[in-house]
């Protein structure tokens, strides 16, 4: 009766024993919960005050540097837009974002800077990230009248610029280059690559005038390009085709820088850097979808360090593109430096657990009874005990 008496008591004592445990470590998890929460409250409130004081910061800035306007619309003087002059200096590239793309304020600004650019400043060309070939049409129109505007306007195959802010733009840099007393003609130009259905078929059409046998048989790995709606399809070409088609722009390039007199013969030196450029605008979409060194190398050496398009030198275009710049080397060996870091540490944990593991495990053997036979040494009490004996005396209940 004692002895169940003793088992039970201390069967209790153990289950009071880990629920105690256990509900010391809940309020130390809680304890150390609520330290975390108290700790991000703080860290929270120190930063909006942080926030605070630089938001307030940037108002005062903004206050003592902004140029008031008196609206954004276009023909409304350039009295509130002198201290701007100042800014831009002797610039020759003025720079116009926006924060979202189809705004009508944002580009009913640009309008107004430009006609202001143009009027105060001398400035000539203006500058969009469209597509170069579909630009020679508006800027043709701009500066001759011939053409539509807005059907020129519609073949950039982007929403962004087909707007009515934007026509009005064109429409105002077409009356001012008609007024003879602007002896100064301003230019419309794209200074992207988008699209290149229309620089295919206007280097299909060039070739075609000096060799219709050459343009007939490089049409055929080119035709897929030339349409706008199976254009995006090139990508899924098999590499055998794109190979082809690459092969066809590089003779193309060749051909007319070998017979680049019979072309300013027929036109002009300014029309012949057109069409030359607008091959290398195909050359250029080839590549970005095979990712191929060899036409790239191409593209290169074809391209010269400036296209001269504009001779009056107001806008110069550069074609080059170097592989291996040192902003990229930098940013390679950042990555490399980072990933041997991250390696290293986990090496350092891997090690350091490694060890303690060792640790535990030879703690745990010392501690442990060594059995030899019949016979068990305890560590702990340092004295040898003999099993069959201890086994005897032991009762069960």
């Amino acid at each position: 009766m004692k002895r169940k008496l003793f088992i039970s008591f201390i069967l209790l004592v153990s289950i009071v024993s880990v629920f105690e445990i256990f509900r010391l470590q809940r309020l130390k998890h809680f304890d150390k919960r609520t330290l975390s929460l108290e700790q991000d409250n703080t860290r929270n409130t120190v930063r909006f005050t942080v926030e605070r004081d630089t938001l307030n910061a940037v108002k005062r800035w903004i206050r003592h540097n902004a140029i008031p306007l008196r609206t954004v619309i276009a023909g409304n003087g350039f009295d509130d837009m002198q201290p701007l002059k100042k800014i831009i200096g002797s610039a020759h590239l003025v720079a116009l974002g926006e924060a979202t793309h189809g705004t009508r304020e944002f580009f009913q600004l640009k309008h107004r800077m430009l006609e202001f650019l143009v009027n105060e400043m001398g400035f000539t060309v203006f500058g969009i990230e469209a597509s170069m070939p579909e630009a020679f049409n508006i800027n043709e129109y701009v500066l001759t009248g011939k053409g539509e505007p807005d059907k020129a306007l519609a073949s950039f195959y982007n929403w962004v610029w087909n707007t009515e802010e934007v026509l009005d733009m064109i429409k105002w840099m077409r009356s001012y280059n008609a007024d003879p007393l602007h002896t100064k003609k301003v230019k419309f130009y794209g200074f992207d690559m988008q699209s290149p259905s229309l620089a295919v078929k206007e280097t299909l059409q060039n070739l075609w005038k000096i060799d219709q046998i050459q343009a007939k048989k490089l049409e055929k790995p080119l035709a897929l390009l030339a349409n706008p709606f199976t254009a995006p399809d090139f990508v899924l070409l098999p590499k055998e085709k794109k190979e082809e088609a690459a092969a066809a722009i590089r003779t193309i390039l060749k051909f007319f820088d070998e017979h680049k007199s019979d072309f300013i013969n027929r036109g002009s030196a300014s029309e012949w850097d057109i069409m030359r450029q607008q091959a290398i605008i195909v050359a250029q979409h080839i590549e970005s979808k095979m990712n191929t060194t060899d036409l790239l190398t191409w593209i290169r050496l074809c391209a010269t360090d400036q296209w001269p398009i504009i001779s009056a030198g107001s806008l110069i275009m550069k074609e080059q593109k170097p592989k291996w710049s040192s902003g990229r080397i930098i940013f390679m060996l950042r990555h490399i430096l980072l990933w041997v870091i991250i390696f290293v540490k986990c090496l350092v944990m891997i090690c350091l657990y490694s060890v303690l593991l060792l640790i535990r495990v030879r703690f745990r053997l010392q501690n442990t009874p060594q059995v030899t036979s019949s016979i068990c040494f305890s560590p702990r009490k340092r004295e040898y005990i003999h099993l069959p004996s201890l086994l005897t005396n032991l009762k069960l209940p």
